[in-house]
């Protein structure tokens, strides 16, 4: 039977909303044709089976917590936002990583508020598809510190970069300046900066550029991810 509520499992049902905003990105997405295959059918049926509905369910629970029926019926008739699902669930089927998936969630739900234009939303979850766990924390912990630049606990470039090493890399240096580059010179998300601190006088410390600022501002709900 081909019906709304055949998207979520039937206890569900009363509690989202979103089913058809998820119903139309479906569509798009590529897993007919090449991938269609008895090796396929197996893992498809063994794992991906249970993330895509998780997937469904967490979309579904965060657009009702926002929009009543009428906004997301709206939603379900956008095509921008069909096709920022659609490629959204491609990642996320392709992750198993808390983190990297509430990222994912987080840019599709801030997108439908967001006046950024789409190519740029495609990006960013690109990012988040190439990017490790670790990518993720070393923005956040930027993201952190930077909400402290008014207070005593603002740490500046040397002091920061012992705090990232020590509590995001676990003393590894070597991977640290390799994620640090590519968020850097790579994906130009994050950048150097000299200013006044508060007494301190000049101080160097990391921040984001202006593509990095619109990075965050999607891929962030409240303060963390």
């Amino acid at each position: 039977m081909n019906d709304d509520r055949d998207l979520i499992p039937p206890e569900q049902d009363t509690k989202h909303k979103g089913q058809l905003v998820f119903k139309g990105a479906l569509g798009a997405i590529p897993i007919a044709g090449g991938l269609v295959g008895e090796t396929f059918d197996i893992i498809w049926k063994s794992g991906y089976e249970k993330r895509l509905e998780n997937w469904r369910l967490a979309i579904s629970k965060e657009l009702s917590k926002k929009y009543d029926d009428s906004n997301i019926a709206k939603l379900a008739r956008n095509e921008e936002f069909q096709s920022l699902v659609a490629e959204s669930t491609i990642i996320a089927l392709k992750n198993h990583q808390k983190l990297k998936l509430q990222a994912i969630l987080n840019l599709v739900i801030n997108s439908t508020e967001s006046p950024i234009e789409y190519d740029f939303k495609k990006l960013f979850l690109d990012y988040i598809d190439q990017f490790t766990a670790y990518h993720l924390r070393s923005i956040g912990v930027i993201k952190e510190n930077l909400n402290l630049i008014e207070s005593n606990s603002f740490l500046t470039y040397n002091d920061h970069m012992k705090f990232i090493l020590e509590n995001v890399f676990h003393g590894d240096a070597e991977l640290r300046g390799q994620v640090f580059e590519e968020l850097m010179a790579v994906k130009g998300l994050i950048t150097k900066k000299t200013d006044p601190i508060g007494k301190r006088g000049n101080k160097k410390y990391y921040c984001f550029t202006a593509l990095g600022q619109k990075f965050v501002d999607l891929i962030f709900i409240n303060e963390t991810i």
